[in-house]
C-alpha cells in the first residue's frame, strides 16, 4: 500500500489484534473477527496483488490433421427423372426429417433417376474423392414396385432437359451398386446406400443420383417416398494442390509492406512512475466511487486500472478531465460502462507499446438519442475531445488471399502470405460469387491449427471459394486481443456502441464488434469528427465486425490514415468520407466485405429513376447504394484496398457542394481529381435489378441538400461529372461483377485494368481505357450463382459519349450455345446501345492494338440488328486494323445498312451484323436535320421522345 496509508493500516490492525487478545473470547472467535475486520480495513487493495509482467502468450497449435473428416449434406430439393418425363414431387416431414414423395403412373418407364435438383457444388472437380448417397424407401405398393437394381452414379451434365438414357462412360463418371439386396423389401422403410468416386477432369455442378431399374411394368400407379436423404463426402487424405503465388495475372495490386510496425515496448504508459491505482481509496480522497455514480478522475492525475481494479457491474459514466489520464495495465481487464468522456487522455498501450493482454470494453445502454456522453456525442459510447490511444498486438497480415480453391467439405485453406494468426481466432473467407447480398456465401470459421501458410478450422466449408490464378477470395482476421463492443442486447435495436473523436485518435490492433447505431447520424464504430488537419491520427490493423452503421467515418478531417483494417458484415457505407470536403487522407490496404444497403436497393439508370429522401429510416439517402468505400471527394490517397460485395465496392457519388456541417466550405467535391487510386480490387457487388446494371466501381449518382426542405436527397442514376482534369484509376481489378467499372460523365482514364467473370467489364463515358486484360470466363465461372452468365467486353454508348480503347487483351469470349442476336445474350467483346430512334451513335468510338485470345472472330463485334436509328448508325473506328484483321490499315466498322458499304474494300461480317472498310481519309460526321414542329432537339426532353424543344449544338458537331 502507498506510503503512510500502509503505515496507518498496519498500526490499526496491530492495535486491534492486541486489544482482542485482552478479551475472554475463544480462539476461533478471535480468528473469525480478525479476518472480517482485516478485509474491511484493507478493502479491494488487500485482494488486488500486482499484475505480473505481460508476455505474448501464443496458444500452441496442434499438429495439422492429414485427412478430411466425413462431411454430410442434406439436399432439400429433389426430382425423379426419366429421359422424357418428371412426376410432381411433394415434401413433408416425419420424426427423421425431410420426406420426399411422388406418384409414378402405371405407364412410367422402368428406368429412372432420383437426384438432387440443387446443392450440387460439393461434388468437386478433382480425383479420388469418394461420395456416399444414402436414403430409405417406402411404398404402399410393394407388390407392384419391384426393383431389379438400384445404383449410385456421378452423372455427366445437369439433368437438363432430362436424364441420361445409358450408364456408360458417355453419360456417367462412375456408377456403383448399392449395398441392399432387397431381402428386407417387406420392411416399412428400406435403407439403401452406395459409394462412387470422382475421376478428375469432371465438369462443375455434377449431380450425384440413384438409378432405379424396375423389373417389369408396375401394373398400377405407385406412390413412393424417400427419407434420410444424405450425401457424405468420405474421409480423404489432404494433399497440397497447385498453389497460386500471385494475386493477379496482369495488374499490380498493392500489398502492405511485409515488415511489422516497430514495437520496442518502450514508453509504455502503464510502466511510468507516479500512477495512482483505481482501486486505492486514497486516489479518490478516501472512498472508491460506486459504479452507479458518474465518476470523474481527479484533476491532473494519472489513474491506472489493473486486472482487479474494476467491479463487474456496469459503470454509469467515466469522465477523464483535461490534464488527467486513464491508463490500462497490460493485463486481463473487463470494463462494462455506459459512457466515457475523454477530455484528457485514455491510454491502453501506445504506438510503440502494443499490449499483449486481452482487454474488453463493453458499452451498454438502451436505444435513445440523448447526449449522455457529452454535448453532441450521443450515448452508449466513448467521446473524445482530448486524446485516445488503444494499441493491441499486431497481427500481420490482417488479411490475405487464398492460394488454392476451397471446396465444400474442406476444413483447411492455403493462403498466399505467412501470418502470425493464432489458434482460436475467427477468420472470414469472402465470397467469389456474383451478387454477394443475394447469394450470401461468405463464411466465418475458427482456427484449429496453423502452420506457415496452411490453416485448419474447427468447422468445414459449405461453399466454393475460388483461389485460382485469375483471382482469389480474401481471407481476413476478425479477432483481436483488445475488443470494444456493444452489449449483447444491441442486436434487438441495432443500437451498438460508438467512438467519436474530436481530438487526437490512434487505434491499432482493436476489434470493434456490435458497434454503430443504425440511422443515427455520427454514431459509427469509429468516427474522426471535424478535427481538421489530423496527420497523427489513425485507425489501423483493426477489425470492424457486425456493425449496425458504417465502419469508420472521416468527417471534416484531413491527412489522417486508415490502414490495414478488416471490415465484415456492415450496414451502410463502410469506409466513409462523410461530407465531400475530406482531402489528403490515406485509405490503404483495407478489406471491406459483406456490406448491406439500408431501406432499399437502388438501381442505376437515367436521371430521376431512383430518388431517395432523408428520413428517420434512411438518414443518409445514399445508403440505398451502400459501398465498401464511399468517396465523396477523390482528392485522397486510396490504394491497395479490396472490396467484396456491397451495392458497389467503391462509390464516387457526385456532390456539387459539400453537405451537412461542411455545406459552407467553398469547394466543389465532384470536380476534385483523384489524388491516387491505385492497386484496388472489387468483386461480387450488386443485386438483380433493372436499369443499367450495378457496378463494382461506380462513379455516378448524386447527393444534394434540397433547398426547400433542407433534407438530403440521392439519385442513384445517370448523374455526370466533368472535372477540369482527368480522374485516373491505375492497376484496378474487378471480378464476378455485373459491371466492372461504370462512369457517368467525362475525363476518366483507366490505365492498367484487369477484369474476370464480369457481365460487362466496363461502361465509360467520354473516357480512355488503356492497357487492360479482360477475361470472359474462368475456371470459377460455372460455380457462380448463374450458370447462364455471359460477358460483354465493352459496351459503347449512344449520342456524343466518346470512348477510346487501346492496348487491350480480350480472352475466352466463346459463343454461348443457341444465343440470339442480342449481344447481351452472348459472349461478345464490342457492343453498343441500339435501342433508340432518338439517341444515335456518332463518330465516338475508337480502338487500337486489340488482342484476341481464345476468342473466335465472330465474337469480336456485334451490332444488335434491329430496325432502329441507333442500330443503323452503329459504327466504330479500328484505328490500326487489329480488330478486323487488316494490320496497320485504319478501318471504319459500320452497321449492316448499305450506306456503310462505301467502296470495294468493304467486307460484310454476318456474325457482327456490321461491315468494315478501309478508312483512308474519310471521317465520320453526323448531321442533325431540324424541321420545326416535327424534328427538334435539345437533349433535354423525356427519354425516348421524338419531340424536343430546341437545337442541341452537340448533335451538329462533326467528328
Amino acid at each position: 500500500l502507498p506510503g503512510s496509508f500502509a503505515g496507518r493500516m498496519l498500526w490499526s490492525s496491530t492495535h486491534l489484534l492486541s486489544n482482542l487478545f485482552g478479551h475472554l473470547y475463544s480462539f476461533s472467535k478471535i480468528l473469525v473477527l480478525f479476518l472480517v475486520v482485516d478485509a474491511h480495513l484493507f478493502g479491494v487493495s488487500a485482494q488486488c496483488p500486482a499484475d505480473p509482467i505481460a508476455v505474448d502468450n501464443v496458444p500452441t497449435s496442434p499438429s495439422l490433421v492429414t485427412s478430411r473428416p466425413t462431411v454430410s449434406f442434406f439436399p432439400k430439393n429433389w426430382l425423379i427423372d426419366s429421359n422424357w418425363w418428371r412426376p410432381t414431387i411433394s415434401y413433408s416431414n416425419d420424426a427423421t426429417g425431410l420426406v420426399v414423395t411422388a406418384t409414378l403412373p402405371t405407364w412410367y418407364t422402368t428406368q429412372w433417376w432420383l437426384v438432387p435438383s440443387s446443392d450440387l457444388l460439393f461434388i468437386r472437380n478433382q480425383e479420388n474423392f469418394k461420395y456416399k448417397l444414402s436414403f430409405e424407401i417406402s411404398t404402399l405398393n410393394k407388390t407392384n414396385f419391384k426393383p431389379a437394381e438400384i445404383k449410385i452414379a456421378l452423372i455427366k451434365g445437369v439433368m437438363s432437359p432430362y436424364s441420361p438414357t445409358s450408364t456408360n462412360s458417355t453419360y456417367v463418371y462412375d456408377i456403383q451398386p448399392t449395398t441392399t439386396n432387397f431381402t428386407n423389401w417387406n420392411s416399412t422403410w428400406v435403407p439403401f446406400e452406395g459409394t462412387v468416386s470422382s475421376k478428375g477432369n469432371m465438369a462443375s455442378n455434377i449431380p450425384l443420383g440413384a438409378l432405379f431399374r424396375i423389373a417389369g411394368t408396375a401394373g398400377a400407379p405407385i406412390t413412393i417416398s424417400f427419407r434420410k436423404l444424405r450425401i457424405d463426402i468420405l474421409p480423404t487424405p489432404i494433399t497440397t494442390p497447385t498453389l497460386t503465388t500471385k494475386n493477379t495475372e496482369y495488374v499490380t495490386l498493392r500489398k502492405a509492406p511485409s515488415s511489422f510496425d516497430a514495437n520496442p515496448r518502450t514508453n509504455c504508459p502503464h510502466n511510468q512512475t507516479g500512477l495512482k491505482l483505481w482501486h486505492d481509496p486514497t486516489t479518490w480522497g478516501g472512498s472508491i466511487p460506486e459504479p452507479t455514480s458518474t465518476i470523474t478522475l481527479p484533476s491532473d492525475t494519472k489513474v491506472l486500472i489493473t486486472s482487479c481494479s474494476l467491479s463487474s457491474s456496469v459503470y454509469e459514466k467515466i469522465i477523464v478531465p483535461a490534464g488527467s489520464e486513464l491508463i490500462f495495465n497490460d493485463a486481463k481487464i473487463n470494463l462494462n460502462v455506459k459512457a466515457m468522456l475523454i477530455n484528457g487522455a485514455l491510454r491502453i498501450g501506445s504506438p510503440t507499446c502494443r499490449l499483449f493482454s486481452p482487454i474488453t470494453i463493453t458499452l451498454y445502454g438502451a436505444k435513445n438519442i440523448s447526449n449522455s456522453i457529452g454535448p453532441a456525442m450521443g450515448s452508449k459510447g466513448i467521446g473524445v475531445t482530448g486524446s485516445i490511444d488503444i494499441h493491441g498486438k499486431q497481427y500481420h497480415y490482417t488479411w490475405t488471399r487464398l492460394a488454392a480453391t476451397v471446396w465444400p467439405g474442406d476444413n483447411q485453406i492455403f493462403i498466399q502470405d505467412t501470418v502470425n494468426w493464432e489458434v482460436g481466432q475467427q477468420v472470414v473467407i469472402t465470397t467469389t460469387n456474383l451478387k454477394d447480398e443475394e447469394t450470401q456465401k461468405n463464411e466465418v470459421l475458427t482456427i484449429r491449427a496453423i502452420s506457415g501458410k496452411k490453416i485448419q478450422f474447427n468447422e468445414t466449408f459449405q461453399f466454393v471459394h475460388y483461389g485460382g490464378p485469375e483471382y482469389q477470395a480474401e481471407v481476413g482476421l476478425l479477432s483481436r486481443r483488445i475488443v470494444i463492443q456493444g452489449s449483447d442486447d444491441s442486436e434487438a435495436s441495432s443500437f451498438g456502441g460508438h467512438i467519436i473523436v474530436r481530438g487526437e485518435g490512434r487505434l491499432s490492433g482493436v476489434k470493434l464488434f456490435r458497434m454503430g447505431q443504425t440511422n443515427v447520424l455520427a454514431r459509427y464504430p469509429f468516427h474522426f469528427h471535424m478535427i481538421g488537419q489530423a496527420p497523427t491520427s489513425y485507425l489501423k490493423d483493426s477489425s470492424i465486425h457486425h456493425s449496425y452503421f458504417r465502419c469508420i467515418s472521416v468527417h471534416g478531417t484531413h491527412q489522417t490514415s486508415v490502414l490495414r483494417n478488416v471490415a465484415f458484415d456492415v450496414r451502410g457505407h463502410c469506409y466513409y468520407l462523410e461530407e465531400g470536403v475530406e482531402e489528403n487522407n490515406t485509405i490503404a490496404y483495407n478489406l471491406a466485405a459483406n456490406v448491406h444497403t439500408i431501406y432499399a436497393n437502388a438501381i442505376t439508370a437515367q436521371p430521376g429513376v431512383s430518388v431517395y429522401t432523408e428520413s428517420d429510416d434512411l438518414r443518409l439517402p445514399a445508403d440505398v447504394a451502400a459501398s465498401g468505400f464511399y468517396i465523396t471527394n477523390a482528392f485522397n490517397r486510396i490504394y491497395g484496398n479490396a472490396a467484396s460485395g456491397g451495392w458497389a465496392g467503391f462509390a464516387f457519388p457526385n456532390l456539387a457542394v459539400p453537405i451537412g456541417m461542411s455545406s459552407n466550405v467553398p469547394v466543389n467535391p465532384e470536380l476534385r481529381p483523384t489524388l491516387e487510386f491505385d492497386g484496388n480490387s472489387a468483386h461480387s457487388s450488386g443485386f438483380s435489378s433493372v436499369g443499367e446494371g450495378i457496378p463494382c466501381i461506380y462513379m455516378g449518382g448524386r447527393l444534394w441538400t434540397d433547398s426547400s426542405s433542407g433534407l438530403l436527397k440521392y439519385d442513384s442514376g445517370r448523374q455526370n461529372r466533368d472535372p477540369k482534369t482527368f480522374n485516373r484509376f491505375t492497376n484496378t481489378k474487378t471480378f464476378a461483377c455485373q459491371l466492372g467499372i461504370m462512369f457517368w460523365g467525362s475525363k476518366l482514364e483507366v490505365s492498367k485494368y484487369e477484369s474476370h467473370d464480369c457481365v460487362k467489364a466496363g461502361r465509360l463515358f467520354s473516357s480512355y481505357l488503356n492497357d487492360a486484360f479482360i477475361v470472359a470466363t474462368t475456371n470459377n465461372t460455372a460455380y457462380m450463382a448463374s450458370s447462364t452468365r455471359i460477358s460483354n467486353g465493352f459496351e459503347f454508348y449512344d449520342t456524343d459519349v466518346k470512348a477510346i480503347i487501346t492496348n487491350v487483351q480480350y480472352k475466352n469470349f466463346q459463343p454461348f450455345p443457341n444465343a440470339p442476336l442480342d449481344p447481351t445474350k452472348d459472349n461478345i467483346i464490342f457492343t453498343a446501345l441500339t435501342h433508340s430512334d432518338v439517341f444515335k451513335p456518332q463518330g465516338i468510338a475508337a480502338v487500337r492494338n486489340i488482342t484476341y485470345i481464345n476468342t473466335p472472330y465472330s465474337q469480336r463485334v456485334r451490332n444488335y440488328y434491329r430496325d432502329t436509328g441507333s442500330s443503323r448508325y452503329f459504327n466504330m473506328i479500328d484505328f490500326d486494323g487489329s480488330t478486323v484483321g487488316r494490320p496497320g490499315i485504319p478501318q471504319i466498322i459500320g452497321s449492316y445498312v448499305n450506306w456503310w458499304n462505301f467502296d470495294n474494300s468493304c467486307v460484310y461480317v454476318d456474325a457482327w451484323k456490321a461491315q468494315y472498310c478501309n478508312k483512308g481519309e474519310r471521317e465520320i460526321a453526323s448531321l442533325a436535320v431540324v424541321v420545326p414542329g416535327f424534328i427538334e432537339y435539345n437533349g433535354g426532353g423525356q427519354y425516348g421522345s421524338e419531340t424536343y424543344a430546341n437545337v442541341d449544338a452537340s448533335l451538329l458537331s462533326f467528328f
